[in-house]
């Protein structure tokens, strides 16, 4: 090895040039972080959902498409 070069030969070895950094600090902190206990909400006595039936509008008219129970899953994985 030529010592010409040392540069090549650190990187062939895995070698850090020059001083190590410092090690990364974690705040004693950090490892309290849990997730929060998710507050109970008192079920409500009757559903307020006052909406209707549920409306279905179409862009474009559905194609009917005759087909028998054994072709059904084939028809509509395409």
């Amino acid at each position: 090895m030529s010592p010409a070069n040392p540069h090549k030969r650190a990187l062939k070895t895995g070698m850090i040039n020059g001083l190590r950094p410092s090690r990364l600090k974690i705040n004693k902190d950090s490892h309290l972080i849990q997730k929060p206990v998710p507050v109970p909400v008192p079920a409500p006595k009757q559903q307020q959902h006052k909406q209707g039936p549920v409306i279905i509008i179409y862009t474009n008219s559905p194609k009917i498409i005759h087909t028998q129970a054994r072709d059904f899953m084939a028809l509509v994985q395409k």
